[in-house]
């Protein structure tokens, strides 16, 4: 007796075929959506050591200025996720231990997928300003006026989790990350 000539896949097989391509491309969608958060987490470090290393930069052309703007620095909003390049006016430029005012230059909102954190918990960074000549670092907490001369950090994480990135700056105006 002759079998008759089998054309085509049965059943089962379409069905373990269709199962291992779903978890395929399941495994890849889940790989691209936090590729895409960690790509936008290097892309947001990159943008905010930049701007920190522009505020050192502009501080240091306020040094025979005029009397006004003592330094350039970033404000940190870490309710609205976002960060601002601002100018500085201080009690006194050459010893502040308060800012006077600040004058928003520009605004950055940080990607999707990415936030502003504490390095420590409770412990923010408000504000980092570059006074010249050297350029020294003044901090502030957030929503505080007072400046201390030292250093400080800031962190920016993806929403999941999964990858942070540390910003730090040194007293002495050195941007690591």
């Amino acid at each position: 007796m002759e079998r008759p000539n089998r054309e085509g896949f049965t059943l089962i097989e379409i069905l373990v075929v269709l199962g291992v391509m779903a978890i395929v491309s399941s495994s890849i969608i889940s790989y691209s959506s936090s590729s895409r958060q960690q790509i936008a987490l290097a892309t947001e470090t990159s943008k905010l050591t930049q701007l920190i290393l522009r505020a050192k930069s502009l501080s240091i052309s306020t040094y025979d200025a005029p009397a006004g703007v003592c330094g350039y620095g970033i404000e940190f909003d870490y309710v609205n996720n976002l960060y601002r390049l601002s100018s500085y006016k201080l009690n006194n430029c050459d010893n502040p231990n308060a800012i006077t005012s600040s004058d928003e230059r520009e605004v950055f909102r940080v990607a999707n997928g990415v936030s502003l954190s504490a390095v420590v918990a409770g412990n923010q960074v408000g504000n980092i300003i570059y006074l010249p000549p050297d350029p020294v670092v003044y901090i502030s907490a957030p929503g505080d006026n007072s400046v201390v001369n030292q250093g400080g950090s800031v962190k920016l994480i993806t929403t999941n989790g999964l990858a942070s990135k540390v910003i730090s700056i040194t007293s002495l105006g050195q941007v690591t990350f």
